[in-house]
């Protein structure tokens, strides 16, 4: 009975690990929006015309 319970217990573990790392690589699929986002209401990337925002591409 153990035995069953650390194998359940490792398979729960690395079923967690394997979910959480590609929820981090969702994540960069909205790269462009969160960073546009985040400089869009800063009156100072205006005056930088060469700062180019682009899309994050694997």
């Amino acid at each position: 009975m153990k035995f069953k319970k650390k194998i359940s217990i490792f398979i729960m573990l690395i079923l967690s690990v394997l979910f959480l790392s590609s929820v981090n690589v969702f994540s960069w699929n909205s790269h462009f929006f969160y960073t546009e986002l985040a400089i869009k209401n800063n009156d100072w990337i205006n005056n930088f015309p060469e700062i180019e925002v682009t899309p994050y591409t694997y």
